[in-house]
């Protein structure tokens, strides 16, 4: 079970990625008071902060919001992984302090995680180098059609690809549909 933690997300953002990623698991948020499960398949627990000290969680994948302030976390799980917006260079400053993996996602060809291309209705997202999985294993390079009826945040598509690139095996990325709703 993977611990996915959106660091700084706002409401809708983070209700949106929830809703995309229950198409293919089982998303169990964690609140104060109960816990609810949306979809089936592997779990994947949500949670998300605004500020935190320690994160101890593994294995755990910490994808940062772009205008999130990390200065505050001080110690954060060896077996984590960080993704972040690769303009954010303040945010890398911090990760790379924290000493975990970094994966930047964004328009550039530089990004691990980016577009090859963007049109209206879809776009085909990269990974653009090989990286170790939070399980021991490599995710290879590959490339994943994604359609949508309204153009999302650019950043939040690419980090639900991310996400699918991570959990599911590539056989499954291609041979299946991928469908991002953008509406809340």
């Amino acid at each position: 079970m993977l611990k996915i933690i959106l660091y700084g997300w706002d409401n809708g953002r983070k209700d949106l990625l929830r809703r995309n990623l229950s198409a293919f698991f089982k998303v169990t948020i964690p609140g104060e008071d109960k816990m609810i499960s949306y979809g089936r398949g592997e779990e994947l627990i949500l949670s998300s902060y605004e500020t935190a000290r320690e994160i101890y969680a593994d294995p755990c994948l910490l994808i940062v919001q772009e205008k999130a302030n990390l200065k505050k976390i001080r110690k954060i799980s060896k077996q984590a992984m960080a993704v972040f917006h690769s303009e954010q260079s303040e945010q890398l400053a911090e990760l790379v302090r924290l000493g975990i993996p970094v994966i930047p996602c964004g328009m550039s060809l530089k990004d691990t995680v980016t577009f090859s291309s963007l049109a209206q209705e879809e776009a085909v997202v990269a990974l653009q180098r090989s990286i170790p999985s939070l399980y021991g294993d490599h995710c290879e390079p590959m490339e994943i059609p994604i359609s949508f009826t309204d153009a999302p945040d650019p950043y939040t598509l690419l980090c639900f690809a991310f996400i699918l690139f991570i959990l599911l095996p590539p056989d499954v990325l291609t041979r299946r549909e991928i469908r991002f709703e953008s509406q809340i």
